[in-house]
């Protein structure tokens, strides 16, 4: 049987151990949860640029519009309204590469400006985005037959 004093020790340092493997651990699900949201957030924006980009593709070019889309998912701006994911057409870069009706004419639509925040200890904060490109070929451009 042991004594008390050495159960005591025992119980001290699985108290210890248990504490150096719970704040790692407690860290890491944090840091895999912020690079999640931030990744998600990331992709929503993305597929912002893509929508306005394939807007542009198959409608007339028009770059107010396409901004709109992006920001609004509508050809107009509602009054007062944020856009999504706080999305501002001052955020969006549409432009068009190519010689306007030839084989490389495509639309591109850029978004930058956009701020993140992470919840990570030590580099919490807010931060900016990278810039988020979406490039597609013209396609009709709103020809109709």
């Amino acid at each position: 049987m042991l004594s008390p004093q050495r159960n005591r020790r025992r119980r001290g340092s699985a108290i210890l151990e248990g504490a150096l493997i719970l704040l790692p651990t407690l860290a890491m699900i944090l840091f895999i949860l912020d690079m999640g949201i931030i990744l998600v957030t990331e992709q929503y924006y993305m597929e912002r640029a893509r929508a306005g980009a394939r807007y542009a593709a198959t409608a007339s070019y028009d770059a107010t519009a396409i901004k709109n889309i992006v920001c609004y998912n509508s050809t107009t701006a509602p009054n007062g309204n944020p856009g999504l994911f706080n999305l501002s057409p001052s955020m969006v870069n549409v432009s068009r590469l190519g010689t306007a009706g030839d084989w490389d004419d495509r639309i591109q639509v850029r978004i930058s400006g956009y701020t993140m925040f992470s919840f990570i200890p030590w580099l919490s904060g807010s931060f900016t985005g990278k810039t988020l490109t979406a490039t597609t070929h013209a396609q009709s451009l709103g020809a109709t037959n």
